[in-house]
This record gives structure tokens, sequence and C-alpha cells, in this order.
């Protein structure tokens, strides 16, 4: 059965890249965006972008971490997001990372540890101006930038992930549409039998056979939020139209209200502004005034 839900995973994630590249094709160019591809070890990718008027000036690292369920997506999906970011006054990387077909979460962390440690060895020729660097992370990605914040505060997250503190230190954060329960994941609404054996299937995946049990007792927010004092300044963002993984936010707001962890919460009143909408098309109007509201609060961070 492991197999068949691997295989479904695969088919769904298929016609999400189509209907992705589809709204990919509203947004404009940015020819006058710099795109640097960077490769890192294990074949893992990188870019790096930069506005051509500004190549060689220094500028705050914005460092995206891309969505797609950590079964899809490159360094490449957020290209367009990044590139609006860029125009913005940002250096913007956008990380590939290991999806869970192939290495579980604790590889998935070394190697954004591991693009993160180049962006600091190799800041000068970048122009990245680290003590002003932000985190940005959508859907899974923001999952993933939550648990980066999370395991450098926290010795015994590091222990179970094999890495130290981050090697660059984080003024502000942003949270598009945060899934960051895994355990908690709906596949199937109805027949619930496929939904678990999904599921099942799926953390078998994400936490790998090695340490399956170790890295599954962490797997959601909810299980390290009490190992976390802090965070940088943090924007949780969702909208009343994002059906697909809503629940998955109040989750994470209820869990930051009762650890007494600060945050600013941003809901997009829209019943029509669905899930990541203002990651993949940056150029609608409604997409633009929430990217504005993202942009001042990661600009109030680094000011």
């Amino acid at each position: 059965m492991s197999l068949f839900y691997r295989l479904a995973f695969r088919f769904v994630f298929f016609f999400t890249k189509l209907s992705d590249d589809r709204k990919h094709k509203t947004n404009r160019e940015r020819k006058d965006v710099h795109v640097r591809r960077i490769s890192l070890s294990n074949k893992q990718k990188m870019n790096v972008l930069s506005d051509h008027r500004n190549l060689d000036k220094k500028e705050p690292l914005l460092f995206d971490i891309h969505g797609g369920g950590w079964l899809y997506g490159d360094e490449n999906l957020n290209l367009d997001f990044g590139k609006w970011y860029a125009q913005r006054g940002f250096k913007v990387a956008l990380p590939s990372y290991s999806l869970v077909y192939d290495n579980n979460i604790k590889t998935i962390v070394h190697e954004l540890y591991e693009a993160l440690a180049f962006l600091k060895e190799n800041a000068e020729g970048l122009a990245l101006d680290l003590s002003k660097a932000v985190i940005v992370g959508d859907s899974a990605g923001a999952g993933l930038a939550l648990l980066l914040l999370s395991i450098s505060q926290s010795e015994e997250l590091q222990k179970i992930y094999g890495v130290g503190k981050l090697p660059i230190e984080f003024s502000g954060c942003a949270l598009y549409h945060p899934c960051c329960y895994p355990k908690k994941l709906i596949f199937v609404k109805r027949p619930k039998l496929f939904d678990r054996g999904a599921r099942r299937a799926f953390l078998r995946m994400y936490c790998g056979k090695e340490e399956y049990e170790r890295l599954l007792s962490v797997a959601d927010f909810s299980d390290y939020a009490d190992k976390v004092s802090r965070l940088c300044p943090m924007l949780v963002m969702t909208s009343l139209g994002d059906q697909f993984l809503k629940y998955q936010t109040d989750r994470l707001v209820k869990d930051l209200d009762e650890h007494h962890l600060s945050y600013a919460y941003l809901c997009i009143p829209d019943r029509k502004f669905g899930h990541v909408a203002s990651v993949m098309q940056i150029d609608e109007d409604h997409c633009q005034k929430a990217n504005e509201q993202v942009l001042a609060f990661l600009r109030s961070t680094i000011d």
C-alpha cells in the first residue's frame, strides 16, 4: 500500500505543477532582475536574485523556502515571487531541498543549513547585508522556516537534527499560509480509511525509517513549541479563502498564544483569495496588496 500512496502523491503533484505553471503565466517576466544560479552539494541548487541596477549594492537578504507539501517544488517554484521582492530592495535566495520521496526531514534541514552557510561564506561576493536578514516561507516552506528558527533556539532540537544554531541570524520572518503540523494533514476527506493510509505513508517518508519515532515525536509545532523560548518578529498570514490549509494556520496561532510567543497576524478577508495566492500570482491586484502588507512588516524588522 505504501507504493500505492507514493504513486498517488506523485500523480496529484504532477497536476499541481501544471496548475501552478498556468498561474505563473499571469505574472510578467521581470527581465530587469538578475538570476544567479548556484549548485550546492547533493544536487541541491539555489537561485540568488538581485535587481540589475543594484547587483553590487549591499542589500538585506530574504531567504525564501518554497512550499509544495514536502512533495513538490524546487528553486524555481517561487521565482516570480522572489523577483517581486528583489525589485523592492532585497537580495533574494531561493534554495531547493530534497523531497521526502528520497530523503527525510532531517536531510532537508541539513540542506537548508548548507544553503545558509554558503550565503554567509559568500556574503561579500553576493552583496548581502546579513545584519538585515529575513526568512520567508509559504505552506510547507513556512513550516520549514518556523522549524529552522525553533531549532536555532533549542539545544534539544539541535541534538535531534544534528545541527547547531543557524549560520545566519534573522531579524524577521513571514509565514504565508503556514503548514506546521504534518501529523494533522488532511489528504482525503472521504473515506477516512484512505486519509489515514495516506497520512501514514507520508509520515513514513517525512520521518524516514532509521529515526522514525524520534522525528515523529517533534514533527508538529505543538510537539516542540515548549522548547522555544523566543522567536524573531514574525508575521503569520492567511486568508478566509484558504479552504485547503487555514485550519493549520488557526492551530499555529492557537499554539503561539498558548506558549506566549509573539507574532503579528494578517488574515485577508477575501473568500476568493486561495492558498498561497500571493506567492503564485503576484501581479493580481489583491495579491499585490497582500504582499505590500507583508513587505511593510519585513521592512519594519530591519529598519
